[in-house]
């Protein structure tokens, strides 16, 4: 398998993830358990620098123990496909996934308040923001790049 495939496989993963996320809220463990067959031999293949994956798999790790202290706000499945992207992706690319995805989420959030505002009744908008359609950008770009 080449670096392109490898590369594509994360990211149909990621569009299936935020298509889903974007639907219904949920990551299909399934499609999670499929990718990790190309990630699994892109770790294989990288096996002399396991430790900076390892390190990559700590935003994962961090966005799961963050969904289990806000009981839900931020998503388990967005803490399991960050985990997942570890199996892709070294340290500095996660991290830059993650930060990416949070620009654009603070972006959309604030359209949505200012929406809000617009129609003159903020408080009362509850709209959450699925974090894996905010990423999918950043997923392309990085892909592209």
């Amino acid at each position: 398998m080449n670096e392109t495939f490898i590369k594509f496989s994360w990211l149909l993963c990621l569009t299936i993830a935020a298509l889903e996320d974007l639907k219904t809220r949920q990551i299909s463990l399934i499609m999670l358990l499929v990718g990790t067959i190309p990630g699994s031999w892109n770790l294989c293949r990288h096996s002399s620098d396991i430790s900076a994956h390892l390190l990559a798999a700590l935003t994962g790790i961090f966005m799961l123990i963050l969904s289990k202290i806000t009981e839900g706000a931020l998503g388990e499945g967005d803490g399991l496909f960050f985990l997942f992207s570890a199996l892709y992706w070294d340290a500095g690319k996660v991290m830059l996934l993650f930060l990416g995805g949070l620009v654009i989420g603070c972006i959309w959030g604030t359209g949505l308040f200012m929406h809000g505002r617009w129609k003159g009744n903020p408080k009362q908008l509850n709209a959450s923001i699925p974090f894996l359609t905010c990423v999918w950008p950043v997923g392309v770009w990085m892909v592209f790049q």
